[in-house]
């Protein structure tokens, strides 16, 4: 089914509200979801051809087996009727596929002279390996063109002969990781499965969220702003599976705190320092003071957690501890799988956070069309602060925040409203804008 429909799977244990929401009662259930239409629920026998049968009735793309004696004239007929083709080849066409991979380009190569530059102000998928050759590199040369449209360059680093610079970034295998257009120190390490649609879907989440990949050169110990660190291990399926969800939180949450990832596998110091037993064990920094958080590991958990405290009026900001009894981290320190374990810095009652200003959640800027513009901006009264960005433009991901900021710094003195030039080109050029991001007072 590979190219002709997406699998995939939710475990209702670890997502019951997911489940719920979509009226799941009995498992497995097995639905097939097509877009903008009603899910049909699969009823039939648990076999590979009756599951094949069921879902190929919904496919509305003629599907054509091709072989030695009809490829090239089945190929030739659609060309000449302008129709192109998806073609998937299975393991009995492997000579013929790996001919066909073989002239892909290759991948850019990356060294210690040009790394800091191409990441300076673009954004990158990068392959860090060890002098392999494998299947999987071969693979990778298809993602320069499914990441094409999202902006977002792919190129490769032989920690073999780059070693100092691997080092210095703390890779001690292979791994892919997006840098997200704001230099070296700003990246984030896929451990998702090595599959092109989850490396693919990674780098996308991955260059529009807030979540960095913490070493000791940057750990968020002694900052000014709050910090949200999951410590985790790669080899535990909970700490996998929060990843994703701490993505969507900082998101919601750009400009409030700041969101990072420290691998215990390779800081071991680290999180001996911090007394980490368990994982995931995710603990909020705030100037001096640390705390624990032990609610759901979940994006709507965190966010809920962050709602108690846009309650708070006065006095410092108090975030209230939810859920403590019913979520423990999963994976205790050790090898192999132990089940349930506990550790991490329990038995606080509150986490102190200082926000600048609760009442400004969730966002102090609004977003303008070109009407609004017109009319607010340019015939109104107001004086008006104005960020003009592009959504593919990672140095504009990363002002975003900032940009926040600022918003509610001059909230009540100075509006401030944000421009998408990818989808309002022309007013933007008719106002003077040539690179992004721009801002304008």
């Amino acid at each position: 089914m590979d190219g002709v429909m997406r699998i995939g799977a939710v475990n209702c244990g670890d997502n019951g509200h997911l489940c719920r929401s979509k009226g799941i009662t009995s498992y497995p259930s097995l639905y097939v979801y097509r877009a903008g239409q009603k899910p049909e629920k699969y009823f039939g026998e648990r076999s590979k051809d009756s599951l094949l049968q069921f879902s190929m009735q919904f496919i509305t793309t003629t599907v054509t087996e091709l072989w030695q004696g009809n490829v090239f004239t089945e190929i030739e007929q659609a060309f000449s009727s302008g129709i192109g083709w998806l073609i998937t080849f299975c393991s009995e066409t492997g000579e013929i596929y790996n001919q066909i991979i073989n002239h892909l380009p290759d991948l850019e190569l990356l060294n210690k002279d040009t790394f800091q530059s191409k990441l300076a102000h673009h954004r990158w998928l990068v392959s860090f390996t060890f002098g392999e050759n494998n299947m999987a590199s071969n693979e990778y040369k298809k993602l320069q063109a499914m990441l094409r449209n999202d902006h977002i360059q792919v190129g490769r680093v032989d920690c073999r002969a780059e070693a100092e610079l691997c080092l210095s970034l703390y890779i001690q295998k292979t791994c892919l990781a997006v840098f997200k257009g704001m230099g070296v120190s700003d990246f984030e390490i896929h451990h998702g499965k090595d599959v092109l649609y989850n490396i693919v879907g990674f780098a996308r989440e991955s260059v529009s969220a807030h979540v960095t990949t913490l070493l000791p050169d940057n750990f968020p110990s002694d900052r000014k702003e709050p910090w949200l660190v999951d410590f985790f291990t790669p080899w535990c399926p909970p700490c996998r599976a929060l990843l994703p969800e701490l993505r969507k939180a900082s998101i919601q949450l750009a400009g409030q705190m700041r969101f990072g990832t420290l691998d215990c596998t390779i800081h071991h110091h680290l999180c001996s320092v911090y007394k980490i037993q368990a994982y995931p064990t995710t603990v909020i920094f705030n100037r001096t003071s640390m705390h624990e958080y032990e609610g759901h590991h979940s994006a709507d958990g965190i966010l809920e957690f962050i709602q108690v405290v846009q309650e708070e009026r006065s006095g410092p900001l108090i975030f209230m501890l939810l859920g403590a009894a019913r979520v423990r981290p999963c994976c205790q320190n050790g090898d192999g799988w132990p089940g349930p374990g506990y550790g991490g810095l329990y038995g606080l009652p509150e986490t102190p956070i200082f926000l600048s200003e609760p009442s400004a959640l969730p966002r102090a800027s609004i977003d303008l069309s070109p009407e609004s513009f017109r009319d607010l901006v340019l015939a109104g009264p107001d004086h008006w602060v104005l960020d003009f960005y592009a959504p593919w433009c990672g140095p504009c991901q990363h002002f975003a925040p900032e940009f926040e900021v600022l918003a509610r710094m001059v909230k009540g003195e100075v509006r401030s409203g944000k421009l998408d030039c990818q989808a309002h080109h022309q007013t933007c050029q008719s106002a003077g804008i040539t690179a992004y991001p721009t801002d304008e007072l």
